[in-house]
């Protein structure tokens, strides 16, 4: 796999630059369009099944599944494209993925025979909850373990610049989940399973095909002596908790709201449905872009790379910023326009519409935070970030509790954001006792940041106050576009009013 690697690169090192550049916007429009797909999906479960026990089981054990496969998956990524990078030993990468795969078959095995219990823990006496799990526990295993192993393809392509195969490839298979979900106007929740792991396994299928097409291979082998390979699993290890922590909050986030009503875990898991619908469209376009391009430039200049952090910080949080705006002006309408029918109700909207407000409020703090920690990754320290995550875990986890009963299923968000406020913290502190930053650069870069804070509170102020005062007329959603339109005007107006170096940011960016 890597002496191809090594092929491709000689023959794509002049143009991969400019080619890269190119595929940011369409990486950005084809998540758009799988992003429309899955809410698409979403407002169809919301319509055909509303708030119930079943769809209680089928978000808790799609939690589980997805809990147990990202110990897993999350690293695989993170630790391959370093690999690629350096040009890693064949021998070494496979038997990185023979011990992954080996160990996702093991997890399946042991969820399936501790099932009776999890579904007691879980479901509060509710037998419809618990035999609704066992019987799509299985199916959604099965999609999981497949989702793993698209972690290896999409490194690959990642490390190639062809960053929008996977994309395309998923939307197609996200396209046929729909389509069967609109045909069987009577579908059930098993029978959603079934189409869930189907259309799983047929996108990995496509993606491994097309891979191999491009000079992929996998054999199965574990050479546990080879230096690369304690290397690379060595690296692996923290990151499996760091990501398994993670997966921790969010399965004990649904235990908590499982435990103070029915309904709230649906609720929850559909904001962390859109949050994710926003993560996919812009911020992991944007990471996806940046970490291999991170990667080689630590390798060849660490100050060059600690410049361009910075530099990615800045340009990340303009445009998460400007999400906040947006969803400030039409978030409610565009989440009624998609769910408001059916079982869906009018509480349950108002409910979910502060869910995903409380969640965007922390997008600045999270996205700092994982701008750093890809930078560990590249370094191939992955014990500093798995250090922060356990500090942070438990923190998360007590404030969860304690504001669930303050503020039920919104307290459970707000601690996940406090949450991310420490996080950043903590592993800032990390970054600067361990590489340093310049002060100087520091400063220039933590004002630049300021000044697109103040800008946003600022618009936010203006959208609320003339919604408060115009409230008949901003009920229309074509009123609130051109409110959205009007203060994304304004926010750039701001920006430049408080000479930000925001374009020239940007521009340095996309030139490196």
């Amino acid at each position: 796999m890597i002496s191809k690697l090594k092929v491709i690169f000689a023959g794509t090192t002049n143009n991969t630059s400019l080619k890269s550049g190119m595929q940011l916007p369409l990486m950005v429009i084809i998540s758009l369009v799988t992003q429309v797909v899955v809410l698409s999906k979403t407002s169809i479960m919301a319509s055909l099944f509303g708030v119930n026990p079943e769809v209680d089981a089928y978000n808790v054990v799609l939690n589980i599944t997805t809990f147990i496969f990202s110990f897993l998956a999350t690293g695989v990524t993170t630790i391959l494209i370093p690999a690629y990078v350096k040009k890693t030993n064949d021998d070494a990468v496979n038997s990185f993925l023979t011990l992954i795969y080996f160990v996702s078959i093991i997890l399946s095995l042991i969820i399936i025979l501790i099932q009776k219990g999890l579904w007691s823990f879980f479901s509060n006496g509710n037998e419809v909850f618990a035999s609704t799990a066992s019987s799509i526990i299985l199916l959604l295993l099965i999609s999981q373990f497949f989702n793993t192993y698209l972690g290896v393809t999409t490194a690959y392509f990642q490390i190639l610049s062809k960053y929008n195969i996977p994309k395309v490839c998923t939307l197609i298979t996200s396209v046929l989940l729909v389509v069967l979900m609109i045909i069987n106007k009577r579908m059930t929740i098993i029978e959603l399973s079934i189409y869930t792991a189907g259309t799983a396994v047929l996108n990995a299928v496509i993606q491994s095909l097309l891979a191999k097409k491009y000079g992929m291979t996998y054999h199965i082998k574990f050479n546990y002596k080879s230096f690369e390979f304690k290397e690379m699993l060595m690296a692996y290890i923290p990151t499996i908790f760091s990501a398994g922590l993670y997966q921790i909050n969010l399965l004990l986030n649904s235990l908590i709201s499982t435990k103070i009503g029915t309904g709230n875990v649906t609720i929850l898991s559909y904001a962390n449905s859109f949050v994710g619908m926003i993560n996919s469209v812009l911020i992991l376009n944007l990471l996806i872009y940046i970490y291999p391009k991170l990667s080689k430039l630590i390798l060849k200049d660490e100050e060059v790379g600690k410049r361009s952090l910075l530099q990615y910080i800045v340009v990340m949080n303009f445009f998460v910023c400007g999400v906040l705006i947006a969803y400030v002006a039409v978030g409610k309408d565009f989440l009624g326009l998609l769910l408001l029918h059916g079982r869906f109700t009018s509480h349950n909207l108002d409910m979910l519409f502060i869910c995903i407000l409380i969640y965007i409020l922390g997008f600045p703090l999270s996205v700092t935070r994982d701008l750093f920690y890809r930078y560990f990754y590249a370094k191939g320290n992955t014990k500093a970030t798995f250090y922060n995550s356990v500090t942070v875990s438990v923190i998360n986890l007590v404030l969860s509790i304690l504001l669930a009963l303050i503020w039920g299923v919104f307290g459970i968000i707000l601690g996940s954001v406090i949450g991310s406020l420490i996080s950043a913290i903590l592993i800032i502190k990390k970054f600067k006792q361990k590489y340093g930053i310049d002060k100087k650069q520091g400063l220039f870069y933590l004002t630049e940041n300021v000044k697109i804070i103040i800008s946003a509170i600022l618009v936010i102020i203006l959208i609320i106050g003339v919604k408060y005062l115009f409230t008949r007329l901003t009920n229309n959603i074509f009123i609130n576009l051109i409110i959205m339109i009007i203060a994304g005007l304004i926010y750039f107006y701001f920006m430049y009013f408080s000479k930000s170096k925001l374009l020239s940011i940007i521009q340095k960016v996309m030139r490196v």
